[in-house]
């Protein structure tokens, strides 16, 4: 079955289906789906939000209970359910699957979570996606965290400045190859994993500075990652010559540092270096894309997400043959 078809069944059952991701509650367990593959759904994953970490016995119990219909996983008091779709002759031995996975959290008195994620408080009026899992909270909460994240975003692009981000970035970009000068001056080693730190302290500059957070930033930082790089290696030339020979040798390293042949033997030598940047950079630039526009596309969708408490469009619906 493809996304559409798995769509409809889910949705007959009274999920809420948003493109590939459901949401439905489950004999009072608030439940989220997520359908992955591209032509063919290949497995779906169920996420349920408890009130509490489960306890050894009833981990153990529940693998058991689903060791040949899924792979059950947990974090922190997220329940996690992946079930193989493509090995399933009919659609309803996955509604099967979720029925007696609930049945037995509510045998046990397994509580869900109750207490709202974003104030803490419980007597919750409202059901949304939030923080990775569909789950209880308050409504006026929910609005209040969409309304003032949108505001955020709006005037980072009505007021964010490309002059003062690009001066933080410079700033962060000194502040990240710090640490490898210290280490490699004073304890004589080379730690890579600290050349990572180049492009997140570059974006984070950017970032404190208000710099506008679009596709310049990823250039301004990728442009800088890589300037500092040499930056750091050219100051290091600078520092070695003057503890060989007391002189501070500035244009003359400069000259040196740019001569094609040494230039060469540098990059020949710094490839693990370029790998750790390389990994700083991939951190940065996911930081900067999840921003203002996947921020804006992540506010909509949980504003879709939202519902009372009480919603009757939610309550799953079973059916004989998956009794």
């Amino acid at each position: 079955m493809n996304s559409s078809e798995w769509s409809q069944f889910l949705g007959s059952r009274g999920f809420h289906m948003i493109d590939n991701q459901g949401f439905c509650i489950v004999d009072r367990y608030p439940v989220s789906v997520v359908l992955n593959g591209t032509t063919a759904v290949t497995s779906i994953v169920v996420r349920i939000q408890l009130a509490a970490a489960l306890k050894k016995n009833y981990r153990k119990e529940i693998r058991e209970l689903l060791k040949h219909k899924g792979v059950v996983s947990y974090m922190g008091t997220t329940l996690t359910l992946t079930v193989q779709a493509g090995h399933m002759q009919y659609p309803y031995e996955f509604t099967q699957t979720l029925v007696s996975l609930v049945n037995y959290l509510r045998t046990n008195s397994i509580q869900e979570s109750i207490r709202c994620p974003i104030c803490g408080r419980f007597e919750t009026d409202g059901l949304a996606f939030y923080a990775g899992n569909f789950q209880r909270l308050h409504l006026s909460c929910i609005d209040q965290k969409l309304t003032t994240r949108h505001e955020q975003i709006e005037k980072n692009e009505m007021h964010g400045n490309y002059f003062t981000g690009l001066i933080g970035a410079l700033l962060g970009g000194f502040c990240g190859i710090l640490p490898s000068i210290l280490t490699i001056l004073g304890m004589e080693r080379i730690f890579v994993i600290l050349f990572a730190l180049i492009p997140i302290c570059i974006f984070y500059g950017y970032k404190v500075c208000r710099g506008k957070m679009n596709n310049a930033a990823v250039v301004i930082t990728l442009v800088l990652s890589v300037f500092f790089l040499f930056f750091m290696n050219y100051m290091l030339l600078v520092f070695n010559v003057h503890n060989t020979y007391g002189l501070w040798l500035f244009s003359d390293c400069l000259q040196l540092f740019l001569e094609g042949d040494f230039f060469k033997e540098l990059l020949s030598q710094s490839w693990t270096q370029i790998l750790f940047l390389a990994l700083g950079m991939l951190y940065s630039w996911r930081m900067i894309t999840e921003n203002n526009t996947k921020a804006t596309t992540s506010i909509e969708f949980t504003r879709k997400t939202i519902h009372t408490a009480d919603d009757p469009a939610l309550v799953y619906k079973t059916f004989k043959s998956e009794e």
